[in-house]
């Protein structure tokens, strides 16, 4: 079965192909660099049933004469003696053959950028906001869950993915019919995993064996996980993604733009929503820890606080700190009870009169140092400070040398104290 030529086009996201007689040309994982356009270069046979067989493939910089000649020459060895006339064509025809794989090569970048360019977009009324978990996820769009360590993200993100697989409403707003979902896990052993899946599906009435797609990839970096994750994406039509966590993603070092940049980049290029699990410093629980592109670049982000009464409740409230497009929701506050042995035993929506702790708690160790100051103890030291808010002594002495509301009033050797300006 021989197919007519055609020109190079689109087959999918970041995916361009030519079929050439029996021979099919693909370029995936395109990617412009310093030196050159790369990609992954594949060259498949068709048999007279149009069943494609992979012959040969590699990663390279297109634009290089001598890997594109390689490649070409590792097809011609896979293929069979009575096949390679059919594929590559005649002796006399193979000049020709290698010269159309050359326009291909470099015509890849000019053929994804031709259903780039900018065009007129006319507005429309397209209806509500279509959310994949009300009011936090919305569809095709970006969320950052920040908040500080031992907080419940993780517990949380793993109730927003299986609620959100499994189309089970109680908690956010979800598709009944469901939307598939994967889970990154970056952080995690698989035991710990299994446990997790075993425990929310139980907390929110499922079957305790459902199965929820994860990926469990501890030590490795995003960058590195992409193909992997753009492949099940594509294959298994998924709708929803979650990262945990931006910390463990080893893109560079979190404070600098372009780590946040390709990080916000890389989640948005899956083509689907995503809620990435993000920490703060420990001066600011307002913001994600790192550079402000990550909030930046979300549609929406949202801190988790929580409060632990005994060993096996938590009071957990999640807050809209930005959001695109829609209104800021009421903050939603949260009841986990956990069994001894086994993990969560119950979630559900509480009212914030149930945890009032959890609507004064200052966000911030400015905040949290003034308060105490103003309200209690008249003056102070980092330590002292400390121990009465919680924040760590490093931010506290930060922020009384950094923060005008404070000013230091005496020192007894070693033990500076502070106290607000305008009460001295």
């Amino acid at each position: 079965m021989t197919l007519p030529d055609a020109g190079p086009r689109i087959v999918a996201n970041g995916v361009v192909e030519q079929i050439r007689g029996n021979l099919v040309m693909r370029a995936d994982q395109i990617r412009t660099a310093t030196t050159g356009i790369h990609a992954t270069l594949k060259l498949y046979g068709l048999n007279h049933r149009g069943q494609r067989r992979f012959l040969a493939g590699t990663t390279c910089n297109v634009t290089r004469d001598e890997e594109r000649t390689k490649l070409i020459n590792t097809a011609r060895r896979q293929a069979t003696a009575e096949h390679e006339e059919m594929l590559f064509g005649p002796a006399d025809a193979k000049v020709l053959m290698k010269r159309d794989f050359d326009l291909f090569c470099f015509s890849i970048y000019d053929t994804l950028m031709a259903v780039e360019q900018p065009s007129a977009v006319p507005g429309e009324m397209l209806g509500p906001m279509e959310f994949v978990a009300k009011p936090h996820v919305l569809s095709n769009s970006g969320t950052i869950l920040f908040g500080g360590g031992g907080a419940g993200k993780s517990t949380t993100a793993f109730l927003i993915a299986v609620a959100v697989d499994s189309g089970t409403n109680g908690i956010w707003g979800i598709k009944k019919s469901g939307r598939p979902t994967l889970y990154i896990n970056l952080e995690r052993s698989p035991e710990s995993i299994i446990r997790r899946i075993f425990s929310v599906n139980q907390a929110l009435g499922l079957d305790p064996d459902r199965p929820l797609n994860v990926l469990n990839a501890r030590g490795k970096s995003l960058i590195s996980l992409e193909p992997i994750i753009r492949k099940f994406v594509a294959d298994h039509g998924i709708e929803f993604i979650i990262l945990d966590s931006i910390s463990r993603a080893r893109m560079g070092k979190l404070t600098e733009d372009d780590t946040a940049n390709t990080t916000i980049d890389t989640m948005n290029s899956f083509g689907c929503a995503w809620l990435a699990i993000g920490h703060t410093s420990k001066e600011n629980a307002n913001e994600t820890f790192g550079s402000v592109h990550y909030g930046n670049g979300a549609d929406i982000t949202a801190s988790l606080s929580s409060e632990k009464r005994g060993a096996l409740e938590t009071g957990v409230r999640i807050e809209v700190k930005k959001a695109n497009d829609i209104a800021f929701p009421e903050p939603m506050t949260l009841q986990y009870i956990f069994d001894e042995s086994y993990g969560l035993h119950t979630a559900r929506l509480a009212g914030s009169e149930e945890y009032p702790e959890l609507e004064e708690k200052p966000s911030t160790a400015g905040e949290a140092v003034y308060q105490w100051l103003l309200n209690d103890a008249g003056r102070g030291t980092a330590t002292m400070a400390s121990k009465a808010t919680g924040f760590q002594r490093a931010a506290i002495t930060k922020t009384f040398e950094r923060d005008p509301r404070f000013v230091k009033v005496e020192q007894i050797g070693v033990e500076v104290f502070y106290a607000v300006k305008h009460d001295v």
